[in-house]
């Protein structure tokens, strides 16, 4: 029977090989490597990975599949192909300086290359060409997926190896840096560390992780409502800023505090007692409600990981829920038109509980849904309508993490 889904890969792999082809120096006999790396959803533990704390994210079997072919020198030239958009930069003093001259879509290439230089690989030119099919803007982290295969085709293009865990911290150093998105670790984490059937429960301070099954009772479903959102545009930086600051405050009444992971209910009555105040240009009342929501969801992400092992279907569905709550109320990262999606949702069929993912601002939905009803969800779902438009919708199953595709000759592009 024909598989959909490695049709699909097949398909991206031929058009990023067609896609070098054209590029400048195309007559060079080096071989094409592709590489796939796939987008993420967290099942739980939002906003929590910047402030070392637990999340809950599998990777998903939507991809950016990247093709690419040294050709010496130190020009690297790449094609965006679902944007019909080329740049090129040197690898010569590469640098965050110079991000401001790329689009932005090119500066996840060019960032991770950087930081690759900086863990000590030698890189040549290369030529590059790229294309997708994890939605972009919807909260399923495409630039972690972009960043993951640009490092992982580099290093295969130079017979080098570089452990998972250091090429995902090199892809978040990456955004963080060059980029200018303050993102945590989860992103390129999972899109490098992804097992199939999994989700991973990661501990974003140690990095100690485990994965835990999926029950083939459950089906994941992401939903798009008709919006636009954009990351580095939004609050999300701002989001970070306050957690920061809640915890500097707290630490001066708990001296232990280096992050809000290390904050229990308890500690948030110091806050609490000072809520008309300001501290560091921020309300008090604001950084207790983002404290509250980082201390509550580490407990949520915790439980939702027992309730998989022990198949309690209810209880994960109701923490899923309580989550999209505190990211409305607490962390106000929500928008009204997310909210009346989630609303609408948790009332259609087999949904067991449904909210917000991604950094917020707009983004994608996470439904939980049995199984044996996910058909006549989805077909309810599917006619639920934004101004007359209906939203963006697929289930999702988890997957193994980055992957080499294969290699060819010249001959064989």
């Amino acid at each position: 029977m024909s598989d959909p889904v490695q049709n699909g890969l097949d398909a991206m792999r031929r058009a990023t090989c067609e896609a070098l082809e054209r590029a400048p120096g195309a007559g060079s006999g080096d071989p094409v490597v592709t590489v796939a790396a796939p987008g993420r959803v967290n099942l739980i533990g939002e906003h929590t990975d910047y402030n070392d704390g637990y999340v809950l994210p599998a990777a998903i079997d939507r991809w950016v599949v990247m093709s690419g072919r040294r050709w010496g020198g130190s020009e690297v030239w790449v094609r965006a192909l679902d944007r019909q958009e080329e740049a090129r930069f040197s690898l010569d003093g590469l640098s965050p300086d110079r991000a401001g001259e790329l689009p932005d879509w090119a500066r996840y290439v060019a960032g991770t290359l950087w930081s690759l230089q900086l863990e000590g690989f030698q890189l040549e030119g290369m030529a590059l060409a790229f294309t997708g099919s994890v939605p972009q803007g919807m909260g399923l982290s495409s630039s972690a997926a972009l960043e993951v295969a640009t490092g992982q085709l580099a290093l295969t293009l130079h017979q080098a190896e570089l452990a998972p865990l250091r090429l995902a911290q090199a892809a978040q150093r990456a955004e963080n840096q060059f980029v200018g998105v303050a993102c945590g670790i989860m992103d390129q984490f999972t899109a490098t560390l992804g097992e199939a059937g999994h989700a991973l429960l990661l501990d974003c301070r140690s990095l100690e992780y485990r994965a835990l099954p999926i029950p083939e009772t459950l089906t994941f479903f992401v939903v798009h409502p008709p919006q636009g959102r954009t990351l580095a545009g939004s609050g999300y930086n701002r989001r970070r800023q306050e957690c920061e600051a809640a915890a500097q405050l707290l630490a001066q009444a708990k001296p232990g505090v280096k992050a809000l992971r290390d904050v229990t209910s308890d500690d948030l009555r110091f806050l609490e007692a000072r809520v008309g105040e300001s501290f560091r240009g921020h309300p008090v009342a604001t950084l207790h409600r983002r404290a509250r929501h980082v201390v509550e969801e580490n407990g949520r992400v915790l439980a939702l990981a027992q309730a998989l092992e022990q198949g309690h279907l209810e209880t994960v569905g109701r923490l899923v829920s309580e989550s999209h709550q505190s990211l409305r109320d607490l962390f106000q990262v929500s928008t009204p038109t997310i909210d009346r999606w989630v609303e609408a949702l948790i009332h259609l069929p087999g949904c067991l509980g449904a909210r917000l993912v991604g950094g917020g601002f707009g983004g994608s939905i996470l439904a939980v849904v049995r199984r044996e009803a996910a058909g006549a969800f989805q077909d309810q779902a599917a006619n639920l309508t934004e101004g007359g438009e209906a939203a963006h919708l697929f289930p999702c199953r988890p997957v193994d993490g980055v992957r080499v595709l294969g290699m060819v000759s010249k001959s064989e592009t």
